[in-house]
């Protein structure tokens, strides 16, 4: 609102208040409290993310293509860098990695990176921060769930409650009298 000049209804604050509460109810679950350093590096990526979306709001006629590409051309040197000082032993973990690992790699880069971020850049250049960024607030909701279905953690109230909030949230927020229809990006 203060950088990008939006307007957010009160009805979208509502449901992004109503969504975010839900995500805190389910974070209950996993003891947070055990995990402060876990929690202060969501709340700096959590900031982090919201300058990097002020900043990919802003910037007009850039082809989210190319945004990627560079997003991966600076990206790759620091977590290189990042891995070279923090541990040890990557080129045997390499070779001794089994397919999954290796398919994991792959579904990372392509569906996630690729395919997920470049949707997101895509959807900022044409809708308000507020509409996009409230399906973040989904993300959570996936993990958990996942790791219920996957890894047969536990499914308590706290991750029903959470969760149901954080759908009827997201919902409250997408609900809209009016969306325009999606214009495609240059150069897509």
């Amino acid at each position: 609102m203060i950088w990008l000049g939006e307007t957010v209804p009160f009805r979208r604050w509502l449901g992004i208040a109503l969504a975010f509460s839900g995500v805190v109810i389910f974070s209950l679950n996993a003891n947070a409290s055990s995990h402060l350093t876990g929690i202060l590096l969501l709340v700096a990526d959590a900031v982090s993310m919201a300058i990097g979306t002020v900043l990919l709001r802003r910037l007009q006629g850039v082809n989210p293509f190319v945004v990627q590409a560079w997003m991966a051309v600076l990206g790759v040197p620091c977590l290189l860098l990042t891995s070279y000082v923090f541990e040890t032993g990557q080129i045997e973990s390499m070779s001794s990695a089994p397919w999954q690992a290796w398919a994991a790699l792959a579904f990372a880069i392509v569906g996630g990176s690729f395919i997920g971020h470049t949707g997101y850049y895509i959807l900022l250049q044409n809708y308000e921060v507020s509409l996009v960024g409230a399906m973040l607030l989904m993300s959570p909701v996936i993990g958990v769930l996942g790791g219920v279905l996957i890894l047969g953690e536990p499914f308590t109230p706290l991750i029903v409650i959470g969760s149901a909030m954080t759908l009827l949230g997201v919902a409250i927020v997408l609900k809209r009298s009016e969306i325009p229809l999606i214009k495609p990006a240059e150069g897509v």
